[in-house]
């Protein structure tokens, strides 16, 4: 038995040798060292993946094998499966999906075993005599309609009337297709994929494509991918697929090759334009987080028919080439798949990352102004509502409440916020060390919200326990009310009363560092330490000021701040007809939102000009309440550019700049 497995690992990785050595890429023969044992456990007497006291199991391969027809929207399917135990045990259990029928289960070459399903979607491998410690070859044939459940886990549909087909599997849905175990933590050392189709229909799946064979009016494609892979992240694209492919060389000299996946029927210069943001993104996310994770492969996009993208191993599934979409799903390929989370508890960690590595990008590309800009208008977003914690209870785990889980405001931009403050609050060298450790001690592996406290505290060199329990586990965020009162000191002496409240019971006062920059003829930044309900600071800036600003460099997540002053002798300010903010998101592709606030009744006229001042687009203009309004900028057919949004109320004009990137 070990020899037929060690047998069919090396098949998969010569038919990946010689894939390799047909394409301009450098290979690295030698395989990681992190292969991660599956955390899947068994208890008592029999296995389930969901009880964390029980023993491991380690899946080692899988080869899947699949003839479709999308006519009929029916597959005949034989998987094979290798796994690894570490002691005896009477049972194990395996997740399908009870729509599929099961013709046949094979132990070991010669078992054959009877079919026991006592509960919805499990398959229990029951030999009479047991199953031995060691390695185990289990195959399954079965047959049927897939069903679709979750964001989609498989998927029949068409494109200009022709068959197209999908999987998205993120978090429950890999055992409506293939046999599995469905912890995300449960990874597999290598996967193979071979699927039938009609001509001419093209098969994307993870890894390096190492055969194609001519069936006639039919065809088959055999993927491989030699890298360990959570179940979720296992993905099927089949389409009628035009390609694009393109080198990606980094530092090194050594190249990536990337290829690309869309549909028929579409602007292929355009797209290939778009797709190519890849290239200085990958050198980004190379330098801040370590060499691309599957270098021995390669990476690339499908296209397919469900809204947004999946950060599918080395293929990433996307509905569209918009930049900061191509950013987050290539940020995955680190956080996500790289590192994967232990227990859905902690998806907030690849999420964030993702989010927060699409800021990132602006920073790098656009300027620092543009990276705090994408913080600050989401800032109002987040704080629409008061609770919400970005690490995910037992509870809703347990209750499978997708909605929640995968929350855009908490999971996604929440929690990019809370990266974004840790940064801050570590500094550029330290938290960007950590980051990287926390890669590299964790590569091919699944890690916990605490395993990435840990190592992030050992660069930062003291104790982040109550950031965390402040931010991560803790919900909602600090408000604030602010008055300042000139100092009979002199000298812009300034004293500043704060008073804080959490937005929600669970952290009714927050601990973090708050920026004040005083401005006059010259800036002076002075950060201060709150970490009390009301606490009072004298600023001694020892210059004279005419404004004082909170948070200039929009470092802190808070809500409801009420700045006031205290002296008789401050110029009150001239209230604003409408207030004008930054459209999101920016940059944007195709469409943006445009907020404004009326504070008195008039015409409101907002119109879009190109950087010479010419009228572009007249978004609105209509007589007005006050009130707030989000004006949808559509921008169709406008090229790649700086706009201008100009918006007017009376006598008062306000203009921001805007970026569109096709």
């Amino acid at each position: 038995m070990p020899f037929r497995s060690t047998y069919f690992l090396l098949t998969l990785l010569w038919f990946s040798f010689q894939n390799l050595q047909a394409q301009p890429l450098r290979y690295n023969p030698v395989l990681d060292a992190g292969f991660l044992e599956s955390q899947s456990k068994i208890a008592g007497r029999y296995f389930s993946p969901y009880d964390s006291k029980k023993v491991p199991m380690d899946i080692t391969s899988m080869h899947l094998k699949f003839n479709i027809e999308p006519n009929t929207k029916f597959l005949e399917a034989q998987v094979d499966i290798y796994f690894d135990l570490p002691e005896p045990v009477q049972a194990a259990i395996f997740y399908l999906s009870d729509s599929l029928n099961i013709q046949a289960l094979v132990l070991n070459e010669k078992d054959t075993l009877s079919i026991h399903r006592p509960a919805k979607d499990e398959v229990w491998l029951y030999p009479s005599k047991g199953l031995d410690s060691g390695t185990h070859h289990i195959q399954f044939t079965y047959s049927g309609r897939p069903p679709t459940t979750g964001f989609g886990s498989f998927v029949f549909s068409e494109h200009r009337n022709t068959p197209v087909i999908w999987t998205l599997s993120q978090p429950y849905g890999a055992s409506d297709w293939f046999p599995t175990h469905q912890r995300p933590n449960d990874k597999i050392d290598i996967v193979s994929m071979e699927v039938e189709v009609p001509k001419p229909l093209k098969v994307v799946s993870n890894g390096l494509l190492v055969r194609t064979k001519d069936l006639g009016t039919r065809q088959s494609y055999w993927w491989v991918h030699s890298y360990p892979i959570a179940p979720y992240l296992i993905s099927l694209a089949i389409a009628d697929y035009d390609e694009i492919s393109f080198v990606h060389v980094n530092g090194s000299g050594d190249s990536l090759r990337i290829n690309n996946y869309v549909w028929k029927g579409q602007d292929l210069r355009e797209i290939e334009k778009q797709a190519r943001q890849t290239l200085p993104l990958m050198d980004l996310f190379s330098e801040l987080y370590g060499p691309y994770p599957f270098a021995r492969e390669s990476y690339g996009h499908a296209q397919v028919g469900f809204m947004g993208g999946m950060e599918h191993q080395t293929m990433s599934s996307m509905n569209n080439f918009g930049y900061f979409l191509v950013a987050h799903e290539l940020a995955h390929q680190w956080f996500g798949n790289r590192v994967t989370n232990r227990n859905w508890n902690d998806l907030w960690i690849q999420e964030g990352f993702a989010t927060f590595s699409e800021a990132l990008s602006l920073e790098r590309f656009i300027g620092k102004a543009d990276y705090q800009l994408w913080f600050d208008v989401r800032r109002t977003f987040i704080t629409a509502r008061s609770d919400g914690s970005v690490y995910l209870s037992n509870e809703l785990i347990e209750e499978r409440k997708l909605s929640r889980m995968f929350d855009y405001r908490l999971t996604y931009v929440k929690a990019a916020w809370v990266i974004h403050m840790l940064r801050q609050k570590m500094g550029d060298e330290a938290f960007f060390t950590g980051v990287r450790a926390y890669l590299d001690k964790f590569a091919y592996k699944a890690a916990s919200t605490e395993d990435f406290k840990n190592v992030m505290e050992l660069q930062y060199g003291a104790s982040l326990d109550r950031f965390f329990a402040d931010w991560v586990y803790g919900q909602g965020y600090p408000q604030l009310n602010l008055k300042y009162q000139r100092s009979t000191e002199g000298n812009g002496a300034v004293w500043l009363d704060i008073e804080q409240t959490g937005s929600h019971e669970s952290v009714p006062i927050f601990d973090f560092d708050l920026d004040v920059r005083l401005s006059g003829k010259k800036d002076t930044l002075i950060t201060i330490q709150v970490d009390s309900q009301k606490q009072r600071f004298l600023l001694q800036p020892t210059m004279e000021w005419e404004t004082i600003e909170i948070d200039p460099q929009v470092r802190l997540l808070y809500a409801s701040m009420v700045l006031t002053s205290n002296a008789v002798n401050d110029k009150p300010e001239i209230p604003s007809a409408f207030i004008l903010e930054q459209g999101y998101p920016n940059p944007f592709n195709p469409n943006a939102v445009i907020p404004v606030t009326v504070n008195e009744t008039g015409e409101l006229i907002v119109d879009v000009l190109d950087v010479q001042g010419k009228l572009v687009q007249r978004l609105h203009r209509a007589q007005v309440q006050p009130g707030r309004r989000d004006i949808l900028w559509e921008a169709g057919s406008l090229s790649s550019g700086v706009y201008l949004i100009r918006a007017r109320l009376g006598m008062q004009t306000q203009t921001v700049k805007m970026t569109l990137l096709r």
